[in-house]
């Protein structure tokens, strides 16, 4: 399954994706609904659910409308923990069951001469937020019917990711990843954005976590510990863009809670810089802006950062996957705005073909983008006079 279309939540925030993880009844489920009358099934996979205390939606349609009115209801299978192993096996995660008392599910009437219904899932977002661990919740779901003859064949995962706190104080919101996570910084009163830091480390670690360059700029920051695509991993890009959406919805729905801000923005170094300007280039309906130093642009190993096209594209990647996943390829002219700064004398990743290459695509798509080149500087900020004053300066400009 394409893991671009995940759905996610937090507190006001869920993944829903479609599973192929019940080896054992998902064959003859399907088998038998197909000897009904009636088939019943989830018509999305990339339904979002952004707005804090409201209730996720399921759309559910039948092949036939039923001649008279049935009941339809979401439905938790009774082997939740072997969903959850399934979950966790094929996506790299650690999720646990979701308790019962968190949760109600939706129950619908579909109408005579009907193939429409809507179903709806209410998480307590108050008993997540107390149960503190450091790993996210799931429900497997499906739907169930008073009509014998309506069988559901298909199921969903809802992932409600959870909350512990480090030994900073910091908050911690845990996704579906074995170790991604957000932390919050500056979540103060009047902010009026947000950014989300991508750490660099060509994919292979987590460098730079200099959060504390935004303190006092009425930005509420949170560090994206994103799942690298190591070892068993490498190529495994999904992931990642999987913890960055989830990133930002987590962002979009506790504005009021951490902040007040109205925009969300992406920022990073390096491989980091990659991460945030494809995020926003993927998620561009909810990123408002995007700060990309000293970048990784392209994923075309001869014109970049070798660690970082491996790792995350991996050793067979396509030209199509190279093309997919440069930056400077899949600009258009409603990508958010973006500043981008970095050195020509870069010894790590040649700027030549990176930070002015996306600059360029910016500009010839009309995205308003504010360049801020370096003859000399190399792979860092330190020796750059004007940062991150001239970065300040712009962010207050929108």
């Amino acid at each position: 399954m394409n893991m671009k279309k995940t759905l996610l939540i937090l507190c006001a925030f869920l993944a829903l994706t479609a599973s192929s993880c019940d080896k054992q009844n998902t064959a003859s489920q399907e088998q038998e609904a197909a000897k009904g009358e009636y088939v019943l099934s989830f018509t999305s996979d990339t339904l979002r659910y952004l707005g804090v205390g409201e209730s996720l939606s399921f759309e559910v349609k039948v092949a036939a409308a039923p001649s008279e009115d049935k009941t339809i209801s979401l439905y938790v299978p009774a082997n939740t923990s072997e969903y959850c192993r399934a979950y966790n096996y094929k996506y790299a995660a650690v999720a646990q069951p979701l308790a019962k008392s968190m949760y109600t599910l939706g129950t619908a009437e579909l109408k005579a001469g009907q193939t429409e219904a809507v179903l709806k899932l209410d998480i307590d977002q108050s008993a997540v937020h107390a149960a503190v661990s450091e790993k996210p919740f799931l429900i497997p779901l499906s739907v169930q019917s008073t009509d014998g003859t309506m069988k559901s064949h298909d199921t969903r995962y809802v992932l409600v990711p959870s909350y512990s706190v480090s030994e900073e104080g910091k908050t911690r919101v845990h996704t579906a990843g074995a170790s991604s996570f957000l932390e919050i910084s500056y979540p103060y009163s009047g902010n009026t954005k947000a950014l989300i830091f991508c750490p660099g480390g060509g994919y292979s670690s987590l460098g730079t976590k200099d959060v504390e360059t935004w303190e006092g700029q009425g930005i509420t920051m949170a560090l994206l510990n994103y799942t690298l695509p190591i070892n068993e991993l490498i190529g495994r890009h999904d992931l990642v863009i999987q913890d960055a959406g989830d990133a930002v919805d987590i962002m979009r729905a506790n504005a009021s809670r951490w902040g007040g801000y109205s925009q969300v923005g992406t920022v990073g170094r390096s491989a980091g810089g990659h991460l945030a300007g494809l995020t926003a280039n993927l998620f561009k309906d909810k990123v408002d802006y995007q700060i990309l130093l000293y970048p990784v642009i392209s994923m075309d190993i001869a014109r970049s950062h070798e660690g970082s096209v491996l790792h995350f594209l991996g050793y067979n990647r396509s030209q199509a996957d190279v093309d997919a996943y440069s930056l400077e390829k899949i600009v258009t002219a409603d990508t958010p705005r973006a500043f981008v700064a970095y050195s020509y004398d870069d010894a790590v990743v040649p700027q030549k073909y990176n930070g002015p290459v996306y600059v360029k695509a910016l500009q010839d798509a009309g995205v308003e983008v504010h360049d801020d080149p370096h003859d000399t500087g190399g792979h860092t900020t330190v020796n750059w006079s004007n940062f991150p004053s001239d970065m300040h300066a712009w962010l207050k400009t929108f």
